[in-house]
């Protein structure tokens, strides 16, 4: 048994709730896209958007979670950042309603750019998010209990990223439909 169960269950959870959200929005982000544009290069902007920070803020992020209070000022930040973002886009589409059918090549340019810029920012803030919360365990689990509660993270956020999370954007985008 690992000792502080409580915290660290609550920790998985969390990390996976978030990740199944990433793997979520991953889908709806480029079904989005593709109701604004046919053009295959713009509609996979969308998710290299939301990736590619992973590239370029990797290693800064790192730094900067080294050096500020993780919890209160990295994780509540960032999921501040992806909350606002993840809001702006629900407003520019909301306000773009209805929607024009999507164009053979370019797309509507106020919406994609919208759309474009808020994926970004939600990439970046995943970067310094999750980056923080893979440092945290030492934290919440005893050294003697580390390695079996790190497989449990590990486990459970590419379940909910890579399989489940985009398995439901495709059902929450087909329902949509």
């Amino acid at each position: 048994m690992v000792p502080c169960a409580g915290p660290l269950n609550r920790f998985i959870v969390a990390s996976g709730t978030t990740n199944l959200a990433d793997g979520i929005a991953v889908v709806v982000w480029a079904w989005m896209a593709s109701l604004l544009t046919r053009d295959p290069i713009l509609v996979s902007l969308v998710p290299v958007a939301l990736r590619l920070p992973w590239f370029f803020f990797a290693l800064p992020a790192g730094i900067v979670t080294d050096r500020v209070d993780r919890r209160r000022r990295l994780i509540l930040a960032m999921d501040g950042v992806r909350a606002v973002a993840f809001g702006a886009a629900g407003l520019a589409v909301w306000r773009a309603l209805p929607l024009d059918p999507p164009a053979e090549e370019g797309a509507v340019p106020g919406l994609f750019v919208a759309l474009l810029v808020c994926a970004l920012l939600v990439g970046i803030a995943e970067v310094f998010r999750d980056n923080a919360a893979r440092t945290m365990l030492p934290a919440i689990v005893p050294r003697a209990g580390l390695e079996r509660a790190n497989g449990r993270l590990w486990s459970v956020d590419p379940v909910c990223n890579a399989l489940l999370g985009p398995a439901l954007g495709a059902g929450f985008a087909g329902v949509g439909r």
